[in-house]
């Protein structure tokens, strides 16, 4: 069977996501929000959802991958950004735009990775048509890819081994499915 990235790192992201719910951060919105936040939890599953984004935008398992290593990197230079049902959409939505946008302006960071990971998607959206695909606004889309690349510290370069590290990690979670 074919592993579905979008669908691995939904399963994972709702893992983190439960194990966090009892976190007085997490239930207390009040305390803990951020720019990805929204109002309500959306009524859409994020399994749904980052479908969507597969079935729209068409890109490929790489695009999902670096997305995940992105998620991954946040959480991890932000000790204090929690992962909740009210972010995890934004979130999981921005960085597959931001491995989008950096894509599409032709920045060439795979030349110094040994992997070459197809960096040219073949299916280009600007950021007007990338935010109907979300469900969201352009100027909120800009804006979520700003704060996104502070909370990365713009560290966009994810490295061959790192690369294959999380697609075994998204494997992975494939294979417990099926069990």
């Amino acid at each position: 069977m074919k592993c579905a990235y979008w669908e691995q790192i939904a399963t994972v992201l709702e893992r983190v996501i439960k194990s966090l719910e009892s976190d007085t951060c997490s239930s207390n919105r009040g305390v803990c929000l951020t720019h990805f936040d929204s109002a309500n939890v959306p009524a859409i599953s994020l399994k749904d959802y980052l479908a969507r984004i597969d079935m729209y935008s068409g890109y490929s398992d790489s695009c999902f991958v670096l997305a995940f290593a992105y998620i991954d990197r946040l959480l991890q230079n932000n000790p204090g950004f929690i992962l909740t049902k009210y972010n995890s959409h934004r979130i999981g939505f921005n960085e597959v735009c931001i491995n989008s946008s950096i894509n599409n302006a032709n920045v060439n960071i795979s030349s110094a990775s040994p992997m070459q990971i197809n960096y040219s998607e073949d299916n280009y959206f600007d950021n007007a048509v990338f935010a109907r695909i979300g469900g969201i606004s352009l100027p909120e889309l800009n804006l979520l890819e700003i704060y996104t690349l502070l909370l990365l510290r713009h560290e966009l370069y994810v490295d061959s081994e790192l690369y294959f590290l999380y697609t075994q990690e998204l494997q992975l979670q494939n294979m417990k499915k099926e069990v």
